[in-house]
Parts: structure tokens; C-alpha cells; sequence
């Protein structure tokens, strides 16, 4: 993805595993789908921030991962009281939709990233356009008509 450095600028509490070696992550190789699908991971993590803030303005405790294993002590803290911000470990295109795996979280944040991978489905990888549907044999992409065209017109 040509635009993801927007991403990872704009949200880089969510981003931490990209400067990790592959040993320990698969984000190190970044964000591995077309620039069509930028705003459906773009708006889902608009609406996992906003969440967050919701949370914290509960009064719900949100943090890194990496934050909670920097504590020394852990003893007296109320761990369902925390929330942990989703760290991606990689984002893809798998199976012809948006695949976007994370640790930390809660099920909401599932919910809404389920929706990211769902609206996937219907736009174009490449462009995107919601006029997306499965394209191909073999290596399955949602590609509107005229991006499935240009593909094969570019090769």
C-alpha cells in the first residue's frame, strides 16, 4: 500500500509492531493490500480511537500492551479494568478480502474491525470503488470492471 505511511502517522499507537523484525511480527513487511482498500482501514481506526476515548472517559484504564509489561508491579491493579489498545501484527488482502490480525483489544474492537473486512468485499482493492466483486481464478481480488480490464491491459 502506497499510502500507508498516512496510516502509521496517524495512528502510530496502533502501528508499533511495524518497526519490529519479522521474527516477531509480519507488519514489519507493512500494509500488504491495494490503495483501494486505504479508507476502510483508515475509517476503522477513526472508530477504534474514538472508542478508546470513550472509554477512557469512563474512566476505563487504556494502554499498550508493551506499557502493561513495563510496569514493575503489577500487584493491586484491577486488570478488567484495562483495555488495551489493538497493536495490528499484519494487515493483508487473503481470500480476496481484508484480513486485519491484532493483539490486545476487546470485542468491539472485533465487531468493528469485521466490519472493515466484510465492506472489503464489495470495494474495488485497487481503486476503491463499492462497485468491488471477486475477480479471478487462482489468486482471487475484488476489482471493479474496469480495474480488472487495466490489470490485464498493464501486464
Amino acid at each position: 500500500m502506497e499510502r500507508q505511511q498516512e496510516i502509521f502517522d496517524r495512528f502510530p499507537k496502533f502501528f508499533v509492531q511495524k518497526d519490529l523484525p519479522m521474527t516477531q511480527t509480519a507488519m514489519c513487511w507493512g500494509i500488504s493490500c491495494g490503495d483501494g482498500w486505504f479508507d476502510i482501514i483508515y475509517q476503522a481506526c477513526e472508530e477504534i480511537e474514538a472508542y478508546l476515548q470513550e472509554q477512557e472517559n469512563k474512566g476505563i484504564r487504556v494502554m499498550s500492551i508493551s506499557d502493561w509489561h513495563n510496569i514493575k508491579t503489577n500487584e493491586g491493579v484491577d486488570e478488567s479494568a484495562i483495555l488495551y489498545y489493538p497493536e495490528f501484527t499484519q494487515i493483508k488482502e487473503k481470500f480476496g478480502s481484508l484480513r486485519m490480525y491484532y493483539v490486545g483489544g476487546d470485542d468491539v474492537i472485533d465487531k468493528i474491525l469485521e466490519k472493515a473486512e466484510t465492506l472489503s468485499e464489495t470495494t474495488c482493492e485497487s481503486c476503491g470503488s463499492d462497485q468491488g466483486k471477486v475477480q479471478g481464478k487462482g489468486w482471487i481480488r475484488i476489482l471493479c470492471d474496469s480495474c480488472e480490464e487495466n490489470r490485464f491491459k498493464n501486464n
